[in-house]
């Protein structure tokens, strides 16, 4: 075995192994904003009382797409950072998005994802997986 073979194994191994991290990281997908609460005044809106839905997907290539009524809104890179929050001592996973803005990953599952804002009196918003 000449060593270009060599590599080309260990270039495949790694390949594959990046690509199973990946696919195996729930935070990529098509997310349908369920409802957001929060605020001072403990609010909670739904895409009915909002009058909207809204979709969000993180591709494995991290870019980020938002849509509002199927009309897209915003879309470029994201970063999943650790840094500390609001919520405890311990960094936090954080959603790093190009347009500046930045949140807490509170939870992410196969199914559900929810982000809030890392100040106090901020916003929990509520994602299903399509």
């Amino acid at each position: 075995m000449n060593k270009y073979s060599l590599f080309l194994i260990v270039f495949l191994f790694v390949s594959c192994q990046k690509q199973e991290e990946l696919t195996s990281n729930p935070i990529f997908g098509e997310w349908n904003w369920k409802y957001t609460k929060g605020g001072i005044a403990g609010l909670s809106i739904t895409p009915t009382t909002a009058g909207y839905h809204k979709k969000m997907t993180l591709d494995f290539k991290y870019k980020f797409a938002l849509f509002k009524n199927g009309v897209l809104e915003d879309s470029g890179r994201f970063e999943v950072v650790k840094a500390t929050s609001i919520f405890k001592q311990d960094p936090d996973d954080f959603i790093k998005l190009s347009n500046g803005k930045s949140y807490v990953i509170s939870d992410v599952s196969e199914t559900e994802l929810i982000l809030s804002d890392n100040f106090p009196d901020g916003f929990s918003y509520y994602f299903t997986k399509n």
